[in-house]
């Protein structure tokens, strides 16, 4: 038994040390590239990819607490499951600093599939580089003609195996909507920078990247959290965001949901939404239950409370 616990250690410690060389790996490639990357969206560099992996933590933990990994998967992830996430939350938008945009799923598969700095099997960057083009919507359903990763398992498309880890990816990926994501863009650039870049461009593009960045600017975090053995996506939002950017903030919260929606997490979960004033955050939730309606049906909402 003791040999087997020693055996154990020296695989965790082994799967950390290629995990660091992977992260050192990438933050390489992004300083090396980031001039490519599109100036005026939000963060999509290595600071990303280290909250994405964070996220991924609690959203494995939780689901593990739910049973939701024993009743899906018949099990819970392996290490080497774990690692692999790890490596595709750090990969899965580096294909953005190399300066691509709707195709830079492909484009950050195909730096996993043929970099040779990163210490990874021919199986692990199969499976990494398929989780990075099932993290984007837009080429999943390209792919397969859908995006709901459930399905995908349901039609034998994908494994159960890998709906769950992209799924857990996905989740992960879309809970970083919060202010962190905008404090600076993948090249560096402070954010008041970045708003300068943003008011030069035309009027339509500037209204759509505006938006977006002040749906970010009204949400302190989300996470999900294991309430009474009940899934519940916990939202906090910043009230003197509110008030001028509510409908932008409803926008972000709703891709949120529609990422979800599109994983193997059950549908029927809790969310709850918070701040320092809750009747500033139910204010905003009565104004944009509309943008926010298709999402929310049959779940249960709450304002605040234990």
């Amino acid at each position: 038994m003791l040999t087997v616990q020693r055996q154990e250690i020296a695989t965790q410690e082994d799967l950390n040390q290629k995990l660091r060389a992977v992260e050192r790996e990438v933050v390489q490639a992004i300083n090396t590239s980031k001039d490519k990357a599109d100036p005026c969206i939000n963060d999509h560099g290595a600071e990303h990819g280290k909250r994405v992996a964070q996220h991924m933590e609690t959203v494995e933990d939780v689901l593990e607490d739910i049973s939701l990994a024993g009743s899906y998967l018949d099990r819970p992830l392996t290490p080497e499951e774990k690692f692999i996430l790890k490596v595709a939350a750090h990969t899965h938008d580096i294909g953005r600093a190399f300066g691509a945009d709707e195709n830079h799923p492909q484009v950050s598969a195909e730096y996993i599939r043929n970099n040779t700095g990163l210490p990874l099997t021919d199986a692990q960057r199969r499976v990494i580089a398929l989780l990075t083009l099932l993290h984007a919507d837009g080429v999943t359903r390209r792919m397969f003609g859908t995006d709901d990763l459930a399905e995908l398992a349901r039609r034998g498309m994908i494994s159960k195996r890998e709906a769950y880890l992209a799924s857990i990816l996905r989740v992960a990926d879309a809970l970083d909507l919060g202010k962190k994501r905008i404090r600076h863009n993948t090249r560096g650039d402070s954010q008041d920078d970045t708003l300068k870049l943003i008011n030069n461009l035309p009027p339509r593009e500037r209204m759509q990247k505006l938006s977006h960045l002040n749906g970010h600017r009204g949400i302190y975090g989300a996470y999900f959290s294991n309430r009474n053995g009940r899934l519940t996506l916990e939202i906090t939002l910043d009230k003197s965001e509110l008030p001028s950017h509510g409908r932008d903030v409803a926008n972000r919260i709703r891709d949120l949901l529609r990422d979800n929606a599109a994983s193997i997490v059950d549908k029927q979960y809790t969310v709850r939404f918070s701040g320092l004033e809750l009747q500033a955050v139910q204010q905003w939730y009565d104004e944009n239950q509309d943008t926010l309606y298709e999402e929310l049906e049959g779940m249960d909402v709450k304002i605040g409370g234990a």
